[in-house]
């Protein structure tokens, strides 16, 4: 038995229904278009500066990047300058400036005391705190002791550079930062004022230093590495 054929729709209700079907396409059409916007939306949503910011990428942490050049260059720089000529703080200000330095009260005393009334015998100066010289420096009677400004900052990128300072048996931790830090430490005439490599942020442990009224770019550090600043 052969199954029923139906009969085919007239032309005139064929059109009818294509004409009512046109809206559900558009629907759909609208729909899938609101769908892809949404989720680009998702994928690059916009920072506060009003910027896309694509989900999978991270902005990557601000280091030195110095090429082997300029590396060199603040090197051969640092060599040609024998001395550094740096402000020596008065009298009358030498209290004041220990009492700000990280020492307990018997240190200041004896600091002072060996800065403004050298006292006959040696002694050594010990830090409160931070790391202590590898071996105890001493500020002999007569050795023309002095206390000293030492301006240090990070001249490349801040990103967490650290250097440990040593001079005449006291040490102190400096965390470079792009704003300059004026220190006050004690020396002798003849020794140097060396810097220690403590922490690189990455790229090298970059510093510049006031000397002889200019800014100074130092060499580049490697954590553990010193030099010698020698100062009138």
């Amino acid at each position: 038995m052969q199954p029923e054929r139906l009969p085919p729709l007239p032309e005139e209700e064929r059109r009818l229904r294509k004409k009512n079907n046109l809206p559900v396409f558009l629907l759909a059409g609208v729909v899938i278009g609101l769908l892809g916007f949404g989720m680009n939306r998702l994928m690059t949503s916009p920072d506060s500066s009003g910027a896309g910011n694509t989900a999978a990428v991270v902005a990557p942490a601000t280091t030195d990047h110095l090429t082997q050049s300029q590396i060199h260059a603040r090197a051969e720089q640092f060599a040609r300058q024998a001395v550094y000529a740096v402000r020596s703080v008065p009298p009358e200000e030498v209290q004041q400036r220990v009492e700000a330095m990280p020492l307990d009260a018997a240190a200041k005393w004896q600091l002072q005391n060996q800065l403004l009334q050298p006292v006959s015998a040696t002694e050594n100066i010990v830090p409160q705190t931070g790391a202590a010289p590898a071996t105890a420096a001493t500020i002999p009677a007569g050795a023309g002791a002095r206390l000293v400004e030492l301006t240090l900052w990070d001249d490349v990128a801040q990103d967490g550079d650290v250097v440990m300072v040593t001079s005449a048996g006291y040490s102190q931790q400096v965390n470079l930062m792009h704003a300059p830090q004026t220190l006050a430490f004690p020396t002798i005439t003849g020794s140097p004022v060396t810097i220690t490599g403590v922490h690189d942020g990455g790229g090298g442990i970059t510093l510049g230093f006031t000397g002889s009224g200019v800014p100074v770019a130092l060499p580049v550090l490697a954590e553990g590495q010193s030099i010698d600043l020698y100062l009138q």
